[in-house]
C-alpha cells in the first residue's frame, strides 16, 4: 500500500496528473519483500513530511499516534 502512495506522490511531483479507473490493473513485483507497517510509515513521514503532516481534512484535536479517534495530547 505505502508503495502505490510513494509512486503516486513522485508522479506527481514530476507534474503529471493521477487518474483513478476502476478498470485498471497494476501487477508489481517487489524483490525487496514485505516491511512493516510502523517501518513503511517512518520511510513515508520522512520521505514526504510536508504532504504527510499537514492533513486538513484530519482535526487537529486528534491524536496521529492511535487511529480510535482519541483526543491528543495538545493542551488548551
Amino acid at each position: 500500500m505505502f508503495a502505490d502512495i510513494d509512486l503516486c506522490l513522485k508522479m506527481r511531483r514530476a507534474g503529471y496528473l493521477i487518474v483513478y479507473t476502476p478498470f485498471a490493473k497494476l501487477y508489481k513485483h517487489d524483490p525487496r519483500g514485505v516491511r512493516s507497517t510502523w517501518v513503511m510509515r517512518r520511510i513515508m513521514r520522512e520521505r514526504w513530511p510536508d504532504v504527510v503532516r499537514p492533513d486538513s481534512c484530519y482535526n487537529a484535536d486528534l491524536s496521529r499516534e492511535r487511529a480510535e479517534f482519541s483526543l491528543g495530547n495538545k493542551r488548551f
